[in-house]
């Protein structure tokens, strides 16, 4: 009977220092990351996450998406992003086992173009994402998607500025291979949301979208969720 008191305050102590534990991490992470900014940066793009994992970018077929291209750009010298091309599923009997040339050439025909700028975190062979490219392919859009900078197998490190660049250089890249007549969708999911409202105000101020970057990307936002 007298050993209770003892035992209520040995757990009251472990509660304490417990508490203490945790208030002492609590304050002790803004004074990590601001003197290790690189930390911020990882916990924001989650670039570091590649789900699902051991998946080979280079064959976007081993993802079920059979009108698939796959290749690679370079927004900068030296600098490699990895870009995958889906086209219409209305083409895909033709699609099979074609080589890069026939890919570019299909921009030329009456079918729209996507391009998809994915969240943080996973890469361009996510599930959700493919099953969105399907999707999209099945009401007749071409779907171009890319990892950024730092992400799946392009090469380099994630910044916000380094996004931006390569999504504004995969639209021009686009554009100069298609219709001039056609639409070109910027589709931005999560993360993808940011990039998408400063490449939209980018194309404004250069004269080359009628619609403004908040109403266009608060609208992709919605559309699509994993």
């Amino acid at each position: 009977m007298g050993k209770r008191p003892f035992r209520r305050l040995g757990l009251l102590g472990k509660i304490k220092r417990m508490m203490m534990v945790l208030l002492f991490v609590y304050v002790s992470i803004p004074f990590i990351i601001k003197l290790f900014p690189s930390i911020q940066a990882k916990l924001v793009f989650l670039n570091f996450v590649r789900v699902p994992y051991f998946i080979d970018l280079k064959r976007p077929l081993d993802q079920g998406l059979n009108h698939t291209h796959n290749l690679y750009l370079e927004p900068e010298a030296g600098l490699k992003i990895g870009v995958w091309h889906t086209v219409p599923a209305q083409m895909w009997r033709d699609a099979q086992d074609k080589d890069g040339n026939w890919y570019r050439s299909t921009f030329s025909s009456a079918h729209p173009v996507i391009l998809y700028l994915h969240g943080n975190a996973g890469t361009r062979g996510g599930d959700h994402r493919v099953q969105l490219y399907k999707v999209l392919s099945s009401l007749g859009y071409h779907v171009v998607t890319f990892d950024y900078r730092g992400w799946g197998d392009s090469d380099g490190s994630p910044s916000e500025r380094g996004m931006t660049s390569d999504a504004l250089f995969i639209y021009d890249w686009l554009r100069q291979r298609m219709e001039k007549t056609l639409p070109l969708y910027i589709w931005g999911h999560s993360l993808g949301t940011g990039v998408a409202t400063i490449l939209v105000r980018r194309l404004s101020e250069r004269g080359e979208t009628h619609t403004r970057p908040e109403t266009h990307t608060h609208t992709l936002k919605h559309t699509h969720t994993p």
